[in-house]
């Protein structure tokens, strides 16, 4: 018969099943692994959130083994060609012990933030942090930033983000970049003759038009109050003119940007100026202010037409020519 004290390993077996309790009772998920990478406690909150049974937490499984089990338990929100890189990534974070947040899309559409810390013994604490509501705001707030509230296009300051990454591509791998600015013709006396709404229709009228008219990799922009911006990757001044003249045209054979109705109050035109980028150019200004430089000639021949380049003889060439 043997007798000892056993006072402090109780103690320690009631503060640690009280700390499991108060780790169950957390909305964030928590995964404790050790140096093996063997999950040695997971609260309910993180089982719930991937859909873990009790029986598999009890054995106690490796983390490489729970991450795969995303397969099965359809957890994941991501389409299926991305769901074996998803599960890479995570197993890579965790053995490398990156400390650098991860947002994962869940299947019921939430985000969920994950981070890995390296524990003392070599082990690893990973958690799981709601983040939707978050991330909604980001977005929502990006939005704000980078679109025009009017007409739903990109708005100047995403126009020169993307300009200027178009602009080093551009410069790195020669390839060409061309630039179409348009501004509406007499807009002022839209204005003045039908009212402010009116002119928002029309400026709403035109960029719907632009849209319609640019190709898939074309960015189209409101930079101004009456004037967009078409950029155009891989596009030279021939390929520019087509897109811009079909813009233009399409413009101009509308019979009112009021709907259906048949008023000459209602009709719009616009003058165009294009651009492309040359290698003595010395970023993305210098395109803009040759483009500019176009659409101002473009109002001086009259307005409703594009003015491209010049011709042998120095004179500016209308794009319909």
């Amino acid at each position: 018969l043997c007798y000892m004290y056993v006072t402090d390993f109780v103690q320690h077996s009631d503060e640690l099943e009280m700390l499991r309790g108060s780790l169950d009772q957390m909305q964030s998920g928590i995964i404790l692994l050790d140096g093996s990478l063997n999950a040695q406690f997971m609260n309910r909150a993180v089982r719930e959130l991937w859909h873990v049974s009790d029986e598999t937490a009890e054995r106690k499984p490796a983390y490489a083994e729970l991450a795969n089990d995303a397969r099965n338990t359809g957890a994941l929100g991501v389409p299926p060609e991305q769901l074996e890189e998803m599960i890479a990534g995570r197993i890579a974070v965790v053995r490398a012990g990156d400390p650098a947040p991860i947002d994962i899309p869940h299947a019921d559409g939430r985000t969920i933030r994950s981070q890995c810390s390296v524990l003392p013994h070599g082990g690893r604490m990973v958690t799981y942090t709601d983040v939707t509501d978050l991330v909604s705001r980001a977005n929502r707030y990006e939005q704000l930033a980078t679109v025009d509230p009017l007409t739903g296009l990109s708005n100047r300051r995403a126009f020169d983000a993307l300009a200027a990454a178009e602009w080093s591509r551009f410069q790195r791998y020669h390839r060409p970049l061309s630039l179409i600015l348009m501004d509406v013709d007499r807009f002022k006396s839209i204005n003045d003759r039908l009212g402010h709404e009116s002119g928002d229709a029309a400026l709403r009228h035109i960029a719907a038009l632009c849209i319609e008219g640019k190709r898939s990799p074309d960015l189209v922009a409101r930079i101004g109050g009456d004037e967009f911006a078409l950029l155009l990757p891989e596009t030279n001044s021939e390929q520019a003119r087509k897109v811009a003249e079909r813009v233009r045209l399409a413009i101009a054979d509308r019979p009112s940007f009021l709907g259906d109705v048949e008023a000459d109050d209602s009709r719009i035109t616009v003058s165009i100026g294009i651009a492309t980028a040359t290698a003595s150019m010395s970023g993305p200004g210098a395109l803009m202010r040759a483009a500019d430089e176009r659409l101002y000639e473009a109002k001086k021949a009259g307005r409703n037409c594009s003015m491209v380049a010049r011709d042998a003889d120095g004179r500016w060439r209308d794009a319909a020519e």
